[in-house]
């Protein structure tokens, strides 16, 4: 009998089941969001002002804290133009032996018409190949509701939007891995 370690429980259906620990990650960042929309005037504007000039400092201090999740002050920034036309700021952090990105973007050309500027949260907690500590790499996006999902799914729902063949489970898995920042 194969059996699949997936980090997740599973009930007598053998479905995913909510855990502890992504109940306990909704909570944080549902606070997080009521924390942003009462402190935080979000303007695309000023972000992308900020990014022409490098002003890191803006980076760090005012749009990491429109983030779901907290992101350390000693959080690596990186910013790009990318190809297809839209802006993007990376933050990198580790923490408990998993690695964290935090990437907030603009509006990306193949976005849903009603999708706004967004952050997109996941981390990775590296695998181990050898010895009595073997363990899988495990890739995660943050997503609302559900906390943290496997990346097989984001794929999936990436590979079928992009051909147009997304299912609404799909779409709203896309959705709500897409924090919206206005």
């Amino acid at each position: 009998m194969n059996h699949c370690n997936s980090g997740l429980a599973h009930g007598t259906s053998g479905s995913p089941q909510f855990t502890i620990e992504n109940q306990e990650m909704a909570d944080k960042t549902k606070d997080n969001e009521a924390k942003v929309a009462e402190q935080y005037n979000y303007d695309h504007d000023e972000v992308i002002r900020a990014i022409d000039a490098n002003d890191m400092e803006y980076l760090r201090t005012k749009l990491s804290q429109t983030s779901p999740i907290h992101i350390p002050h000693t959080a690596e920034i990186k910013h790009d133009h990318k190809k297809n036309g839209y802006e993007q700021v990376s933050y990198k952090w580790s923490d408990s032996g998993y690695n964290y990105e935090s990437r907030w973007h603009a509006h990306t050309p193949n976005a849903p018409e009603y999708s706004r500027d967004t952050w997109v949260v996941e981390r990775v907690r590296p695998g181990i190949g050898v010895g009595k500590d073997a363990r899988p790499r495990i890739h995660e996006y943050l997503i609302r509701n559900q906390g943290w999902v496997r990346d097989e799914l984001w794929n999936r729902a990436k590979g079928a939007r992009k051909i147009g063949n997304e299912s609404k489970e799909q779409r709203e898995l896309l959705d709500n891995g897409h924090w919206n920042v206005d």
